[in-house]
Protein backbone atom coordinates (compact mmCIF):
# COMPACT_ATOMS: atom_id res chain seq x y z
CA UNK A 1 0.00 0.00 0.00
CA UNK A 2 1.18 2.82 -1.40
CA UNK A 3 2.39 6.09 1.46
CA UNK A 4 -0.03 9.25 0.95
CA UNK A 5 1.86 12.88 1.97
CA UNK A 6 -0.02 12.84 5.18
CA UNK A 7 0.48 9.45 6.43
CA UNK A 8 4.62 10.04 5.34
CA UNK A 9 4.29 13.57 7.71
CA UNK A 10 2.40 11.47 10.10
CA UNK A 11 5.36 9.04 10.28
CA UNK A 12 7.72 11.91 10.02
CA UNK A 13 6.43 13.77 13.01
CA UNK A 14 6.23 10.83 15.38
CA UNK A 15 9.76 9.58 14.52
CA UNK A 16 10.47 13.09 15.56
CA UNK A 17 8.61 13.07 18.93
CA UNK A 18 10.17 9.71 19.87
CA UNK A 19 13.84 11.64 18.90
CA UNK A 20 12.64 13.91 21.41
CA UNK A 21 11.30 11.61 24.17
CA UNK A 22 14.48 9.97 24.01
CA UNK A 23 16.97 12.93 24.04
CA UNK A 24 14.77 14.25 27.26
CA UNK A 25 15.20 11.38 29.28
CA UNK A 26 19.18 11.42 28.88
CA UNK A 27 18.88 14.62 29.81
CA UNK A 28 19.63 15.34 33.84
CA UNK A 29 17.09 16.70 35.56
CA UNK A 30 18.13 20.22 37.00
CA UNK A 31 19.41 21.23 40.54
CA UNK A 32 17.00 23.02 43.25
CA UNK A 33 19.78 24.41 44.65
CA UNK A 34 22.62 26.38 43.56
CA UNK A 35 26.30 24.31 43.10
CA UNK A 36 28.22 25.05 46.50
CA UNK A 37 31.93 25.01 46.47
CA UNK A 38 33.23 22.08 48.32
CA UNK A 39 37.06 20.82 49.53
CA UNK A 40 37.60 17.08 49.37
CA UNK A 41 40.73 15.81 50.98
CA UNK A 42 42.26 12.17 49.77
CA UNK A 43 43.95 9.45 51.49
CA UNK A 44 47.76 10.68 51.22
CA UNK A 45 49.15 8.09 48.64
CA UNK A 46 45.81 7.78 46.69
CA UNK A 47 46.08 8.39 43.00
CA UNK A 48 44.38 11.24 42.36
CA UNK A 49 42.08 11.77 38.60
CA UNK A 50 39.51 14.82 38.96
CA UNK A 51 37.84 12.81 35.93
CA UNK A 52 37.44 9.64 37.55
CA UNK A 53 36.50 11.11 40.72
CA UNK A 54 33.66 13.53 39.29
CA UNK A 55 32.19 10.97 37.43
CA UNK A 56 32.15 8.58 40.53
CA UNK A 57 30.19 11.41 42.56
CA UNK A 58 27.97 12.03 39.47
CA UNK A 59 27.36 8.21 39.69
CA UNK A 60 26.68 7.70 43.11
CA UNK A 61 25.08 11.22 44.02
CA UNK A 62 23.57 12.32 40.47
CA UNK A 63 24.73 15.39 41.02
CA UNK A 64 26.28 18.26 38.77
CA UNK A 65 29.81 18.01 39.69
CA UNK A 66 32.85 20.07 38.62
CA UNK A 67 36.31 20.46 39.29
CA UNK A 68 37.63 23.90 40.72
CA UNK A 69 40.93 23.54 41.89
CA UNK A 70 44.18 22.27 43.38
CA UNK A 71 44.60 23.88 47.39
CA UNK A 72 47.53 20.86 47.64
CA UNK A 73 48.78 17.51 46.45
CA UNK A 74 46.08 15.74 48.45
CA UNK A 75 43.18 18.41 48.89
CA UNK A 76 40.93 19.81 45.97
CA UNK A 77 38.14 22.34 45.20
CA UNK A 78 34.67 21.35 43.49
CA UNK A 79 31.60 22.71 42.80
CA UNK A 80 28.30 20.31 43.97
CA UNK A 81 25.14 21.02 43.35
CA UNK A 82 22.20 18.34 44.64
CA UNK A 83 19.69 16.60 42.09
CA UNK A 84 16.06 17.74 43.17
CA UNK A 85 14.81 16.37 46.09
CA UNK A 86 18.09 16.14 47.82
CA UNK A 87 20.02 18.05 49.94
CA UNK A 88 23.52 19.85 50.67
CA UNK A 89 24.05 17.63 53.85
CA UNK A 90 22.50 14.62 51.67
CA UNK A 91 25.01 15.45 49.24
CA UNK A 92 28.07 15.63 51.31
CA UNK A 93 27.67 12.02 53.42
CA UNK A 94 27.46 10.48 50.18
CA UNK A 95 30.53 12.01 49.21
CA UNK A 96 32.40 11.36 52.26
CA UNK A 97 31.69 7.40 51.44
CA UNK A 98 33.41 7.49 47.67
CA UNK A 99 37.02 5.42 48.23
CA UNK A 100 40.14 7.74 48.84
CA UNK A 101 37.74 10.37 50.54
CA UNK A 102 39.38 11.11 53.83
CA UNK A 103 37.38 14.69 54.55
CA UNK A 104 34.38 16.39 52.70
CA UNK A 105 33.19 19.85 53.83
CA UNK A 106 31.85 22.99 52.61
CA UNK A 107 33.84 25.91 51.84
CA UNK A 108 33.84 28.43 54.36
CA UNK A 109 35.50 30.95 52.37
CA UNK A 110 32.85 30.83 49.71
CA UNK A 111 30.11 30.93 52.16
CA UNK A 112 31.01 33.55 54.22
CA UNK A 113 31.83 35.64 50.99
CA UNK A 114 28.19 35.52 49.37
Amino acid sequence: MPHTPNRRRLLGLLLGLASLVACAQNTPAPSQLPALRVIVQFQRGADFDATTFLRAVRTKTKATADYIDAVSADTHVFAFAPPLGSTYGQLLLQIGEIPNVLRVEADQKAKSSN
